[in-house]
């Protein structure tokens, strides 16, 4: 899963608006569908009936934003709750306080990494913070994780079919196609299995999203 990369200046925005809700239609798009915080497609989600209005820095906190289209992004309803008014410290460049770095000044790509099962982990200690706060490394997270990993390396294996085919018509044996064969299988069963397993993970209860402060 990749996060997308916010670009304010290029989204176009009506020039004044009653209330916030009223930017939904523009930061939905820029977002591309996806969580400004988990990165999960709102797809994956049930659409976007189960997508918010972020407000980055806390409407409770900072009200004179509301408003603000800048202060605005989409985030799923997960996320929004785990998240809520928290405000820990404001964000610096090298993110070395507990905070959230602002997605339309930092590729959000660059503050984790993912490991061969899904965990996400964070290179900074802001980016553990999120990870903490947030629970990014939710069952359904670490789902999906896993299974965009494993699409990749079946896109990569179709892509060099034709190349591997053709080898394979120059030997009398057919080792390689077997191999090759076995290969596709063991991704296809396995992109399977996890998309059987994420149905049988259960959504979070609200009295599981509602943190302790």
């Amino acid at each position: 899963m990749k996060w997308t990369i916010i670009n304010k200046n290029l989204t176009k925005r009506p020039i004044k608006v009653s209330e916030y809700r009223k930017y939904r239609s523009e930061i939905r798009l820029e977002a591309k569908e996806k969580c400004v915080y988990c990165a999960i497609h709102e797809n994956s989600l049930g659409g976007s009936d189960n997508f918010h209005i972020e407000h980055f820095k806390p409407k409770s906190k900072f009200s004179a934003l509301e408003k603000e289209f800048e202060n605005l992004f989409y985030a799923c309803a997960i996320c929004n709750r785990f998240k809520s008014n928290d405000w820990p410290e404001e964000p610096n460049s090298n993110h070395s306080v507990p905070s959230y770095p602002d997605p339309k000044q930092v590729n959000y790509n660059t503050l984790f990494d993912i490991d061969e099962n899904g965990l996400l982990h964070g290179k900074y200690v802001a980016s553990k913070y999120i990870i903490e706060k947030i629970v990014l490394n939710r069952p359904q997270l670490i789902n999906e994780r896993k299974e965009f990993k494993l699409r990749a390396r079946l896109d990569k294996a179709i892509m060099n079919l034709p190349e591997l085919a053709s080898k394979v018509l120059l030997v009398d044996r057919s080792e390689k196609r077997d191999l090759l064969l076995q290969e596709y299988m063991h991704l296809t069963a396995e992109i399977i299995s996890f998309q059987n397993s994420e149905k049988k993970i259960s959504r979070y209860r609200p009295s599981e999203i509602k943190r302790a402060k």
